[in-house]
């Protein structure tokens, strides 16, 4: 339901952000997938996720801004940049039961200018 939803992502918005790589695979299935089209990188399993999360994605402080896309949960995701955070990413998310399945990152700044997000946040 709705409360379930918003408490998995609250949840995530709070692994993400602390950099907590245990609390966010705990979120995840052991099957997720994360994707970045258009990129043709993916990475399939709780293992390669996290490892990407772990040397890549926690390598620079975030902050998520809980949004919808296309009536889908997702988040926005801002990266720091020097006095504030920019926007980087939309991660759209697939639920099944009660964990994440599946991020889809959106990352080409045409994609992410044509939507109503702020670019910036403090």
């Amino acid at each position: 339901g709705a409360a379930g939803q918003r408490a998995l992502v609250d949840a995530l918005v709070d692994a993400w952000e602390r950099a907590d790589l245990d609390a966010l695979l705990g979120l995840l299935t052991e099957d997720v997938r994360f994707t970045m089209p258009p990129l043709p990188a993916w990475f399939d399993g709780r293992p390669a996720v996290g490892m990407f999360f772990a040397e890549r994605v926690f390598e620079t402080p975030w902050r998520l801004v809980p949004v919808q896309s296309n009536a889908q949960l997702a988040v926005a995701c801002y990266q720091r940049a020097e006095t504030s955070f920019r926007l980087g990413a939309l991660n759209v998310l697939t639920v099944r039961d009660d964990r994440i399945a599946g991020l889809y990152s959106f990352l080409d700044p045409l994609v992410l200018a044509d939507l109503t997000l702020p670019a910036e946040e403090r």
